[in-house]
């Protein structure tokens, strides 16, 4: 006796729980086969639910993992470029750290930048290496931020 297929998911589960209920499957193999009795096919069904899972985790605030790694790692590239173009003299960096600050005096009221102009005179190459990274940093991540804007 072949049963028509369930109408609604409702029916689905009832007809499914009622199932469950008789004499529980032995094994995968068995419930898949009661559940194909029953007018369901279980492949279809765990497609359907793989799919819905996976919508509701791309939707999920839980994503924002997935999302922060690729900020990062977009970061990261953006770092690494910027040290490429660092100059080796001394002179060479305060002039590029003038220059940024010329060109976005917003960044020099920014409590990284004025921690470190504090003893600007004192400030080891590499600090001014540092400085020189953060300041390219973060007038292309403003400007990106203005782009967006304009979106």
């Amino acid at each position: 006796m072949i049963k028509k297929p369930p109408e609604t998911y409702r029916a689905f589960v009832d007809r499914l729980a009622d199932l469950f209920d008789q004499i529980p499957p032995e094994d995968i193999e068995e419930a898949e086969q009661e559940l194909r009795d029953a007018g369901v096919d279980p492949e279809a069904i765990g497609q359907r639910m793989k799919n819905l899972a996976e919508q509701t985790l791309a939707r999920s605030r839980l994503n924002w993992r997935a999302e922060a790694a690729a900020e990062r790692r977009h970061a990261l590239d953006k770092l690494t470029h910027f040290a490429a173009r660092i100059p080796e003299a001394r002179s060479g960096l305060e002039i590029a750290i003038r220059e940024i600050l010329e060109r976005s005096p917003h960044l020099g009221n920014l409590p990284a930048v004025t921690a470190h102009f504090r003893n600007f005179a004192e400030a080891t190459d590499e600090d001014l290496r540092s400085l020189l990274l953060e300041l390219e940093f973060l007038r292309m991540q403003a400007e990106e931020d203005s782009k967006d804007k304009d979106k």
